[in-house]
């Protein structure tokens, strides 16, 4: 199988942002070439209701910023570009430390999905057998599991999900085929709330939360 990455979005939980005057003009400056927002959301886990979206169209790159999580979402791209992602997230995380010099992160996490397209509906069998869960023809596979491991000394989860999708090929963009969506979700435990994880020091993590997902995926690659 030949699974394509699609997106890639890097997060850290926290206290972070205020939106004040003195915030929107030094993320105005340092995000000068971006286009941004401030919007307004229906989140719970975001009593301000406010989120910051700062597109980057040249590097293709998304910053959502709400008062308690900053996320980096990044489009999909090849394993070989790995360092070229990690450094430009870490850039990006570095820029905004200017804003929250005190602020450490209680959590982080990386989601990487991938897709394959499956008009035939044999990768759909080809996993479902590989699982051992299913035999005979299969139409529709969905499957979620959580396992925990441990990362660079942190509990982390390491949740892996397969969903059935419609996906527009770039050939045909009007034609929209039968796809499988992988979904790697690494994320260290919510239990722990300890302020320990620092904008300057997320690229080893995220290094080996990347390779974790990419490992995953290539023995996929081999069915």
């Amino acid at each position: 199988m030949n699974f394509t990455n699609l997106s890639n979005t890097f997060s850290i939980f926290g206290n972070f942002a205020v939106f004040d005057d003195d915030n929107m003009n030094i993320i105005h400056k340092i995000f000068s070439d971006c286009n941004i927002a401030l919007n307004q959301e229906n989140n719970q886990a975001n009593h301000s209701g406010k989120v910051m979206i700062i597109t980057d169209n040249k590097k293709h790159n998304t910053i959502f910023l709400r008062p308690n999580r900053l996320d980096v979402q990044v489009a999909g791209s090849i394993k070989e570009n790995k360092a070229i992602i990690l450094n430009m997230v870490n850039d990006i995380y570095k820029a905004f430390s200017q804003l929250f010099k005190e602020s450490l992160g209680t959590r982080i996490a990386f989601v990487t999905n991938f897709f394959v397209f499956d008009d035939d509906e044999e990768k759909i069998k080809t996993i479902g057998k590989q699982i051992n869960l299913i035999s005979g023809d299969i139409k529709e596979l969905t499957l979620r599991t959580n396992q925990i491991t441990n990362v660079l000394n942190e509990d982390t989860n390491l949740v892996f999900s397969i969903n059935n999708i419609r996906i527009a090929d770039n050939r045909d963009p009007n034609n929209k085929r039968k796809a499988l969506m992988l979904t790697f979700d690494i994320n260290t435990l919510g239990q722990n709330n300890d302020e320990r994880f620092d904008l300057h020091e997320l690229n080893n993590y995220y290094d080996a939360f990347f390779d974790l997902a990419y490992q995953k995926i290539e023995e996929l690659n081999y069915l």
